[in-house]
C-alpha cells in the first residue's frame, strides 16, 4: 500500500526537487557579491549578501569561477528537468542529457573564452569563461588554432543544443 503511494507521487517529489533546486542554485548566482565570504574572499565575517545566504555565496562563487556565465545553463538544465518530471517523463541521473549539458557547459566557455580572453566581471574577480573555459580553450587553440577550434566548438555547441533541449534546427530558426 505505502509502495503505491510513493510511487503514484514520485515524479511529482522529483519535479518540486529540480525545481527548488533550480531556484536555489538561480537565486544564489542573480545575487552573486565578489565580498561576500567565499573560496577566494574572507568577507566580512559571516555576513553575506547573497539570497541564499553562507551556502550561497559559496555555491555562486565555486560555479562562476568554474563554468563561468555558463552556469545559466545548469540553472536551465534543472528547471527543464523540473518540467519533464511533472510530466511524469523519466529523469533518472544516468539520462544522456546530462552528458550533453555538460559538454555544451563545457563548449560554451570554451567560446567564452576565445572570444572574451581577458575580460573580468563580479569587480574584475571572474572570467566569464570560467576557469575551465580558459583552460579547454587554450588547449583547443593550440591543437586547432583560433579559426579551427571556434568552427569546432561551434558545431558541438550546436548538436549539443538539440540533444540536450530536444529541439531541432529547424524550430529554432
Amino acid at each position: 500500500m505505502m509502495s503505491a503511494f510513493i510511487k503514484k507521487f514520485k515524479s511529482d517529489v522529483k519535479a518540486i526537487g529540480f525545481l527548488s533546486l533550480g531556484l536555489f542554485v538561480a537565486l544564489a548566482l542573480v545575487s552573486y557579491n565578489p565580498k561576500d565570504p567565499s573560496f577566494n574572499s574572507i568577507g566580512h565575517g559571516f555576513k553575506t549578501m547573497n539570497y541564499c545566504g553562507l551556502l550561497g555565496s559559496f555555491l555562486a562563487d565555486l560555479v562562476y569561477q568554474l563554468i563561468g556565465l555558463s552556469a545559466w545553463l545548469a540553472v536551465a538544465g534543472l528547471f527543464q528537468v523540473s518540467i519533464l518530471s511533472f510530466k511524469g517523463a523519466p529523469t533518472e541521473l544516468k539520462n544522456m542529457r546530462i552528458v550533453w549539458l555538460a559538454i555544451l557547459i563545457c563548449g560554451l566557455s570554451a567560446l567564452t573564452a576565445i572570444y572574451w580572453p581577458h575580460t573580468k566581471i563580479f569587480e574584475n574577480q571572474i572570467y566569464p569563461s570560467g576557469l575551465l573555459g580558459l583552460g579547454l580553450a587554450s588547449g583547443l587553440v593550440k591543437i586547432l588554432n583560433e579559426i579551427g577550434a571556434q568552427i569546432i566548438l561551434w558545431a558541438l555547441s550546436s548538436v549539443m543544443v538539440v540533444f540536450c533541449f530536444e529541439i531541432s534546427l529547424r524550430e529554432m530558426v
